[in-house]
């Protein structure tokens, strides 16, 4: 949806709307799952 381009096109909530979940929880999995792949990118560093 291009929650991750830069200017972003779409905000959590938009996101969350699209799925029918709440924005917060679009918001915690997103943040679980980018610190996880920092970790695993700067583990392997």
């Amino acid at each position: 949806m291009g929650y991750y381009e830069v200017p972003r096109e779409a905000t959590a909530t938009e996101v969350a709307a699209e799925l029918d979940l709440d924005a917060s929880t679009v918001v915690e999995h997103l943040q679980r799952a980018e610190r996880n792949l920092m970790a695993h990118h700067l583990d392997g560093a």
